[in-house]
């Protein structure tokens, strides 16, 4: 009896273990291993390297074109620049009129809503724009929406972010940048 108990437990905190080492997903590919790895995984997945972005961008991240809940969208991942590990990526859409972003933040939010029901969604505001934030055992989800100030291309200047953080992979690139102070 007390070894089935003990089995049992064991058991119990193998498969706890196991669940606490699942990653975020983003496109349905975890938030996980080097950026290599995760590249060639975007590209199975019909994303192309963003070159003309990737030159702009400092080591850390790295920019892709593809597809995103269906819409044409630019992407950027990010990664530890010690390890090469990934621990987050952003969709994003640009070159929409307030009204048109405020509908996908609207249709992003309902997806998102019913994908984490029963998680922390926490509403909020920022520059007068409404945005998302959903907490799980796995990572934290934003979506938010940005205006650029610089362009010439009025009234398309708004753009609709949704960002992705692995919450074990986040942990160790804090403690990688901690490392340097």
């Amino acid at each position: 009896m007390k070894k089935t108990i003990l089995l049992l437990l064991l058991s119990i905190i193998a498969m706890f273990c196991q669940a606490q080492e699942e990653h975020m997903k983003f496109a349905g590919i975890p938030l996980n291993g080097t950026i290599n790895q995760f590249q060639t995984k975007l590209q199975t997945k019909g994303f192309v390297i963003n070159s003309k972005i990737n030159s702009m961008l400092p080591v850390g991240t790295r920019s892709f074109k593809g597809t995103f809940i269906g819409k044409k969208a630019t992407v950027s991942v990010y990664y530890d620049t010690n390890t090469q590990i990934v621990y987050g990526a952003k969709a994003y859409f640009t070159d929409m009129t307030e009204e048109k972003v405020k509908e996908e933040f609207n249709n992003v939010k309902g997806m998102l809503s019913l994908k984490y029901v029963g998680h922390e969604i926490t509403d909020g505001t920022k520059n007068q724009y409404p945005t998302l934030t959903i907490n799980t055992n796995k990572g934290t989800i934003f979506v938010y929406i940005m205006k650029d100030e610089l362009t010439i291309n009025y009234p398309y200047i708004h753009s609709l972010h949704i960002e992705y953080h692995d919450f074990l992979n986040g942990l160790k690139h804090r403690s990688n940048v901690m490392d340097d102070l």
